[in-house]
């Protein structure tokens, strides 16, 4: 089928769509020129090749090492947890907004992995950044800028394409006071003993001497700032969309609540939050 001009290969079988993402030849990624910051783009999500494969294998073996996947980050969410349920006891009887708040409980999460700071969930700073990224993805409709690019930069007020180009400005200072930050601070012991992903990141760069690298000098530092807002567009919306989704499900179908909580007593008591060890039981 066709997408205006783009031709497309839609895959509607499980076992199929598996097998060709299993292809390196399928595995490349479509230009989206509304996405790039001054026509240009690096990072993870929109990148193919060498670039992709290193920026990927690279990220994944150092979010294990600052606790992804690990005991270590499910310390981290409930410390979110936590402040999140402080929270809903002060807004009893009121009519809440908890989606919004677990975006912020999932961006201090990743926060913490990436500069090796948690915020309080009334901070101004951690609110700006929630503001950034949900303005720059719900405040315009990207169909027109993504499917006739050079359309919409002959006419970028009416088409929204100043705007979207200017909050992509503006969300970038997210991610690039913190590196900023961690460069200025950078010593030979935090090389060896990195703090978070920001300070693995830069000692990488610093090592590097391949000019063909993605992680090579004044290339490197832009892949940097690129991976992290991967990371926080790719890793909040989903997850914060997600819990929002189970909760909505549990209020539109309190029996299956009921069925929820009454395991949740037997398995795991009233005394002790959840944990992953909890899963098999």
């Amino acid at each position: 089928m066709y997408m205006l001009d783009q031709r497309t290969v839609v895959l509607s079988d499980v076992e199929l769509a598996k097998k060709a993402y299993q292809l390196p030849t399928l595995q490349g990624r479509p230009r989206i020129e509304m996405m790039e910051f001054e026509g240009v783009r690096h990072g993870i999500m929109l990148t193919s090749g060498q670039e992709w494969q290193e920026q990927r294998r690279f990220t994944l073996r150092h979010l294990r090492d600052f606790g992804f996947g690990k005991n270590y980050m499910e310390g981290l969410i409930l410390e979110e947890v936590d402040e999140l349920i402080e929270w809903l006891k002060s807004q009893e009887g009121k009519p809440v907004s908890i989606n919004r708040k677990f975006y912020l409980a999932v961006i201090n999460s990743l926060w913490t992995i990436l500069a090796g700071k948690r915020f309080s969930h009334t901070d101004p700073k951690l609110e700006k950044v929630f503001e950034l990224l949900i303005m720059s993805g719900r405040s315009i409709n990207p169909v027109f800028i993504m499917f006739m690019p050079r359309l919409s930069k002959l006419v970028p007020n009416l088409s929204g394409w100043n705007k979207i180009q200017d909050l992509i400005k503006s969300s970038r200072h997210i991610v690039t006071d913190p590196v900023k930050e961690h460069t200025e601070e950078f010593t030979p012991d935090r090389k060896e003993n990195p703090r978070d992903f920001i300070d693995a990141y830069l000692g990488e760069i610093e090592k590097t001497t391949d000019p063909n690298s993605s992680f090579y000098g004044s290339l490197g530092n832009a892949s940097l700032t690129d991976v992290a807002m991967d990371l926080f567009q790719a890793g909040s919306m989903t997850t914060a969309t997600m819990l929002t989704w189970a909760v909505l499900c549990n209020v539109i179908y309190p029996e299956a609540q009921e069925k929820l909580q009454k395991e949740i007593d037997e398995v795991i008591g009233k005394s002790r939050p959840p944990s992953l060890a909890d899963r098999p039981k």
